[in-house]
């Protein structure tokens, strides 16, 4: 896990949150030009943030991903306190912290989704590829590699979009080799774990994965 992109994740949404109250605050003494600017910016980033989490679609550079989350959620925030300005007062501002809830689960999910950035990047064929994301549960005990399958488009390889995800736990098998190949049949991608030595079985522990 990565501490570093974890706590820059946090800090960047924090900036951003703190931002966002400081717009609602102010947005009196904010220059009428600049009001219709920022909600038509908020709302077009909020919703491009999440067309792209809904259609599986990343930057390639963790630190982009991080950043761009971080002002989704600064947009969003300051969308859902704006509402509060409205009449009935006493309504849109009960909406208005209903909607403020999702921006605390932010607070912790997307640091932990920034540390879990892949550790290695491996391709498969063409413009599929891999990441190894290594995991552990802690105190529940359990431990493992999660492959995460996904395509970079050739002609723009700052992007990926993402195909699917495998978890080896290393009670199974020997994660450290786990590994992705192009099935024979062309439109599979076989994950593989291979047996641990100890257990002097031949093979691996495998998936089928569909690409297409």
């Amino acid at each position: 896990m990565s501490i570093m992109l974890a706590a820059a994740s946090l800090i960047s949404i924090l900036a951003c949150f703190v931002a966002a109250c400081w717009c609602r605050v102010r947005w009196a003494a904010l220059p009428p030009r600049a009001k219709p600017a920022l909600i038509f910016s908020a709302a077009l980033l909020t919703g491009t943030y999440a067309l792209a989490v809904r259609a599986g679609w990343a930057f390639a550079a963790p630190w982009a991903n991080v950043l761009l989350g971080a002002a989704a959620v600064g947009s969003y925030t300051l969308l859902a306190l704006l509402l509060s300005l409205l009449r009935p007062k006493m309504l849109t501002r009960a909406m208005a912290g209903l909607l403020l809830i999702p921006v605390l689960a932010a607070f912790v999910l997307l640091p932990l989704s920034a540390g879990y950035a892949g550790i290695s990047e491996s391709n498969v064929a063409g413009d599929l590829y891999f990441a190894k994301c290594r995991w552990d549960a802690g105190a529940f005990g359990s431990s493992g590699i999660k492959l995460a399958l996904y395509r970079k488009p050739r002609l723009a390889p700052f992007l990926i979009h993402n195909i699917g995800a495998v978890v080896f736990g290393d009670a199974k098998c020997d994660t450290e080799r786990a590994y992705m190949v192009l099935d024979p049949d062309g439109r599979h991608i076989l994950a593989r774990c291979p047996w641990p030595a100890y257990s002097h079985r031949p093979g691996c522990h495998e998936y089928r994965v569909p690409v297409y």
